[in-house]
């Protein structure tokens, strides 16, 4: 499989039965966008979601139920990523541009409150204790720099949701938005000059 010739689709489909039940088919798939060649890589009745692809080229990462999972390409291997105690992660997740770290988005346990819990952690590509990066809730991850060095995220603050920007290390956060209404899902791009 040539990385360089494929792009990945995952589709995560419900459907309402007769008897009111709730059922999902969540699929991974590869596309060759020279040959037009689909291949199914995985297919379950629970819902996953947000695949990466590694920076190698060997595994995808999914998250499935709050816990991060890498997927080998055929499918066959599938092995749980250590995220400590973050073990509600949502599906804003990536991999730094060194292929060395990844950075999560964890709904954490806080006690009295209903929702809006999620901050942003790193943590070795391999697994390990999450390293807290945005202290103030809600923080939903979206893009790292193409340095490494600052990541972009969209987050709830004095009433609104806006964009900020954070140092991988943690720290300050700055705010890059400031409309009304919800602005989200910034990315670099490749050349680290732009936000969308």
């Amino acid at each position: 499989m040539n990385k360089g010739q494929l792009f990945y689709l995952l589709l995560s489909l419900s459907f309402l039965g007769h008897t009111q039940t709730h059922s999902v088919i969540s699929r991974l798939e590869t596309y060759d966008l020279t040959t037009g060649k689909r291949e199914l890589i995985l297919k379950e009745n629970v819902h996953f979601e947000a695949p990466n692809w590694s920076k190698d080229g060997t595994y995808f990462i999914i998250n499935q139920e709050g816990l991060l999972y890498r997927i080998s390409l055929d499918g066959k291997r599938r092995e749980v990523i250590e995220t400590g105690n973050a073990k509600q992660c949502n599906n804003d997740h990536g991999i730094s541009p060194d292929g060395t770290m990844i950075a999560i988005s964890n709904n954490d346990l806080i006690e009295g409150a209903e929702f809006g819990t999620s901050r942003i952690y790193t943590l070795p590509i391999e697994g390990g204790t999450p390293e807290l990066i945005t202290k103030e809730l809600p923080s939903y991850w979206h893009g790292w720099a193409p340095d490494g060095k600052s990541m972009v995220y969209t987050a709830h603050r004095k009433g609104d949701y806006d964009i900020y920007s954070i140092g991988t290390d943690g720290g300050k956060e700055t705010r890059l938005t400031n409309d009304p209404g919800l602005d989200d899902g910034p990315e670099y791009s490749p050349d680290g000059n732009y936000i969308y």
